[in-house]
């Protein structure tokens, strides 16, 4: 399973729910939805900055590469939307 999670601050991937709920004092806003494959995850995360934050990047898409690059992480929005 994983685990795709995004609020006003950013986003991340998760595994492990026990990390999701470590994490949920940092991120402002959480929403947290699980899936069965990693682009899933990507997508919700994606569609959920997008328009419940409003979140355009200038490429008009996440730096996803960065959800892709490591288990159990939280990127800053400053970091993904660069």
């Amino acid at each position: 399973m994983v685990y795709g999670v995004y609020g006003r601050n950013g986003a991340g991937i998760y595994f492990r729910w026990e990390r999701v709920q470590e994490s949920q004092p940092y991120i402002s806003g959480m929403k947290c939805k699980k899936f069965h494959n990693m682009d899933e995850a990507v997508d919700f995360i994606e569609y959920g900055l997008s328009h419940f934050y409003r979140v355009v990047p200038k490429n008009k898409r996440l730096n996803t590469e960065l959800l892709y690059e490591k288990k159990n992480f939280f990127s800053y929005l400053t970091d993904l939307i660069a």
